[in-house]
């Protein structure tokens, strides 16, 4: 099953047909995550699903994923089970949205495209590859409008896969949902907590940096994936910040 693919099972119970979809499990992990430990009930109005469905999630996270998601009676709620090495070696999150080194290389694909002569020999054939590539982007109904426009690549240079916390981010960028972060800056021995509306995620060689607004104070600011220690996504919708705004407070840092 590929990172970005929507699983879909159908299930014979009151004559209903359930979805079980990548985001929500996605939700679920990073939730415990974050939290440590979390209840049902707030699981199920984080998610706004019943009981029944909030139930079908998590046994499939256990049972098919092999995720060691517990019930912890005296605390409450649901939590990782403690194991060696962390969670179990057969489960991974499936995160609904690609990770660092795939945006960049549907990104720089899309840009290389762009900019080659449409009157060329290649000129039929670009706008077919084009739109196919756009259409790889328009993961679970999000626009490739949006990703072309707020996730800015440097096609020379490949990234790493492994970037903290991308797939979220990329995620809550694109959804423009705010996010909640943990920043720990280098020589810090804490981190600071921010709520952030973001607004582009800007490679350069293999740092990404993240162009958001900060709240309440409504000030921009620039937040290194690689200083990230814990990230959520909010319920709360983002702040649009126009792009001249966001070029004139960054253009220089760059």
């Amino acid at each position: 099953m590929s990172l970005w693919y929507l699983v879909a099972q159908r299930h014979g119970s009151m004559g209903e047909d359930i979805m079980i979809n990548n985001d929500r499990l996605f939700q679920i992990d990073q939730l415990i995550q974050a939290h440590g430990v979390v209840s049902k009930e707030a699981l199920m109005k984080r998610l706004g699903v019943s009981w029944a469905t909030l139930k079908r999630d998590l046994s499939h996270l256990r049972d098919d994923l092999h995720a060691p998601i517990v019930f912890d009676r005296a605390a409450g709620g649901y939590r990782f089970e403690a194991a060696k090495g962390g969670k179990s070696a057969k489960y991974q999150a499936k995160h609904p949205w690609f990770n660092a080194q795939e945006t960049h290389a549907v990104l720089a694909a899309h840009q290389w495209f762009a900019a080659l002569d449409k009157k060329g020999n290649l000129g039929p054939h670009i706008q077919p590859v084009m739109a196919r590539l756009a259409g790889i982007l328009e993961v679970d109904g999000l626009s490739a409008d949006e990703a072309i426009k707020r996730i800015q690549v440097d096609p020379s240079h490949t990234p790493s896969a492994d970037v903290p916390h991308f797939e979220l981010v990329a995620l809550a960028l694109l959804k423009r949902q705010r996010l909640l972060l943990q920043v720990k800056e280098k020589g810090s021995k804490t981190g600071n907590t921010v709520e952030v509306s973001p607004q582009r995620l800007v490679q350069q060689r293999n740092q990404w940096t993240l162009e958001a607004q900060q709240h309440p104070k409504g000030n921009l600011l620039g937040v290194a994936l690689s200083s990230v220690t814990a990230a959520e996504m909010l319920e709360t919708k983002a702040k649009q910040v126009a792009q001249k705004s966001l070029d004139d407070a960054f253009a220089k840092k760059r």
